[in-house]
């Protein structure tokens, strides 16, 4: 038999080679846009859960209340439903997850049945149900305005957090509501009104999360609530000067070593740009810099302030973001108390 190499059979030589060139061509990546949404609504920056039957679930808000829809991962994207506001509440910007009798749970930023936000259950169908209405009155001991995510602990419950609360003090809330829509504080916080970065369920049975403008520094902290809704401040964030970055709104994921992973939106040693850290659950921070935060940092610090009246569009062409104001068309009147109700609250825009 003809040898290719020494001591190398020719077939086994070309198994190699088409190893190789197959290897070689998994590593193109293909990009497809598998739906487009119709310009009246729109994601407002939330992550695609998927369900039990493998298709994609999501929120959108916009000019309407919000909808829930589901997109086949064949592209076909339906809306299953659409909030009615007041009544569904408005604005589902924290997305759903999927729970684990097979429906989906997510949280209304604004209006329902009390005019502060819900907890809504929605089926793979589009029933959507209120679980939990925030109200909107000092009065009512609870959180309102939800403004992140829900997570479904090991307990069965779900637990989230609010930017506000009434009573003293009156900053944000970590809150518990069970399926059948029992609330209760787990937790309040003193900074007026609290910007949360989420929740995580670590592998100790506690919960961990970042808070964006609370501390000593008002540049953030990192804290742990446990079950019956002890908190500890494990970490305070030095300032916009400091080296451990500051502002650190995504929150956290907890890595297969036991640390705490998160990014700062400024900060650091690279021209205050940002950073990503890690921190123990004791609350022993580390970090190196984060080139995604640089270039949000970079953004922020060239362009002008924008908050309610603005958009943010980037251009392939200039390579760089450009702002329009948003007066060339009407804004709706659910889309312009949404806004107010975030800038009343000091939730960025």
């Amino acid at each position: 038999m003809k040898r290719f190499f020494p001591g190398i059979p020719g077939p086994f030589v070309l198994i190699r080679v088409v190893a190789l060139l197959a290897s070689t061509s998994c590593l193109a990546q293909t990009f497809k846009t598998i739906a487009s949404f119709n310009g009246t609504t729109h994601p407002i920056g939330v992550s695609l859960v998927q369900g039990k039957d493998g298709n994609f679930y999501g929120t959108t808000g916009g000019d309407d209340c919000g909808t829930v829809f589901k997109v086949t991962p064949a592209g076909t994207l339906t809306t299953i439903h659409t909030l009615v506001c007041p009544v569904d509440g408005a604005s589902p910007q924290a997305g759903l997850i999927l729970a684990a009798d097979g429906n989906f749970y997510g949280t209304a930023f604004i209006d329902g049945p009390l005019g502060a936000g819900t907890v809504f259950r929605v089926t793979p169908e589009g029933i959507m149900s209120t679980v939990y209405a925030f109200h909107a009155f000092y009065f009512d001991a609870a959180g309102n305005y939800p403004t992140t995510k829900l997570i479904q602990a090991s307990d069965g419950n779900f637990y989230g957090t609010a930017s506000r609360s009434s009573g003293s003090p009156n900053g944000g809330i970590v809150f518990k509501v069970t399926p059948q829509g029992v609330y209760s504080n787990l937790s309040r916080f003193d900074q007026n009104p609290t910007q949360f970065g989420g929740l995580v369920q670590g592998t100790d049975g506690n919960f961990y999360g970042t808070t964006e403008n609370d501390g000593q520094s008002g540049a953030g902290t990192f804290f742990r609530v446990t079950l019956s809704g002890t908190r500890t401040t494990l970490y305070t964030f030095s300032g916009f000067y400091g080296p451990d970055g500051v502002y650190p709104y995504g929150g956290v994921i907890q890595g297969t070593d036991g640390n705490f992973y998160g990014t700062t939106e400024g900060g650091g040693t690279n021209q205050s740009s940002g950073t990503v850290f890690r921190i123990t659950p004791s609350g022993t921070q580390s970090r190196q810099p984060s080139p995604t935060a640089i270039i949000r940092s970079t953004l922020r610090r060239t362009e002008p302030p924008c908050r309610r009246q603005c958009t943010s569009r980037f251009t392939t062409d200039s390579g760089r973001w450009q702002r329009k104001a948003e007066q060339e068309a009407p804004i709706s009147p659910v889309k312009r108390r949404y806004q107010l109700t975030r800038a009343r609250n000091h939730v960025r825009l």
